[in-house]
């Protein structure tokens, strides 16, 4: 009787923030691809369509569920601070520096996405990179997602030459809904990551321009940030809720954390009773998340850099 019903596939499915990057990851899996290679081929189509939602410039995390080994393992693919930089540099009058070449980080996103192909991906690279390629060389219609955030970004954007020239029109509008819009200096870049796989992107043509462009504007990334950039496999976090098992990601990552956090202090209490979205329960939901906040905010952090102490804020007694 419920006004909201589920979708159903009976072989796969594909969710995506935009319509062009879904279909990219349809396409891979009707070709016999597995959920891995789908995923690739939704990240670089998003970079193209959706660049908010995942780009070359990028970075993230990613999960994987491996059904036969029933093991999780996760992949650290979060954009890295270059060498030189140091946490003075990002304070000006004491105010942080938010936007310009100065806060760019190495980016991370095809590092990552190009190693959770190598360990799980089974068509080859050139055919999870095809869809991405083709919506950048022909053009795709312009969404409504991607004509509001090129509008909400808009002070940013329009202060950055290149992105102003390439998403702009000259009254300073973005790209218009239903226009179709074409990248082929973004088709060229994929091309190439395509054939030549992360070296393209990190230690070749690709990493000239990126260095060229950040040191050229007062930023820090140089070809040895790009070269030694690396996605690091991680070993997943996880939780006891209610009698089912909470999987999610590590530091550097902060939401997987606070997810769990949550749910352990949540598990003390009867919800069920309370009903959903009662007053009752969304104050004890508020309650819960802003303890679980509080310790992200004092405890993160760069595993690489700083022990996280993870055990300690997973322990039952300690929620």
């Amino acid at each position: 009787q419920s006004r909201i019903h589920p979708e159903i596939g009976s072989d796969f499915m594909v969710v995506t923030q935009n319509k062009h990057a879904t279909q990219a990851g349809y396409e891979i899996l009707r070709q016999g691809g597995n959920a891995v290679d789908a995923a690739v081929a939704v990240g670089f189509a998003l970079s193209v369509t959706l660049p908010r939602a995942g780009n070359l410039g990028g970075g993230g995390f990613i999960l994987i569920y491996d059904k036969d080994a029933d093991k999780v393992s996760s992949i650290d693919y979060r954009s890295a601070a270059p060498k030189s930089s140091r946490s003075e540099m990002f304070i000006d009058q004491g105010k942080v520096i938010k936007f310009g070449h100065l806060v760019n980080a190495v980016p991370g996103s095809v590092a990552g996405l190009l190693k959770a192909y190598e360990s799980h991906g089974s068509l080859p690279l050139s055919d999870l990179l095809k869809p991405a390629i083709r919506l950048a060389k022909n053009g795709f219609e312009v969404t409504y997602d991607l004509n509001f955030v090129l509008e909400w970004g808009g002070e940013s954007m329009l202060a950055n030459k290149a992105s102003r020239e390439k998403f702009y029109d000259l009254d300073k509008k973005p790209v218009a809904v239903s226009s179709i819009f074409r990248q082929p200096n973004l088709a060229r870049t994929l091309f190439m990551i395509s054939k030549n796989g992360k070296d393209a992107f990190y230690k070749g043509e690709i990493a000239k321009w990126i260095s060229e462009e950040s040191l050229s504007n007062g930023g820090l990334i140089t070809l040895d940030d790009l070269s030694s950039y690396e996605a690091k496999s991680r070993i997943p976090i996880e939780t006891n809720y209610r009698g089912y098992r909470i999987v999610t990601m590590p530091p550097a990552a902060s939401g997987g954390l606070v997810l769990l956090q949550t749910l352990n202090i949540l598990e003390n209490f009867d919800l069920k009773e309370s009903g959903p979205n009662s007053a009752k329960s969304l104050h004890l939901l508020s309650e819960a998340m802003q303890r679980a906040f509080a310790d992200r905010i004092k405890f993160h952090g760069d595993p690489d850099f700083y022990d996280v102490p993870v055990k300690q804020m997973l322990n039952k007694q300690y929620s």
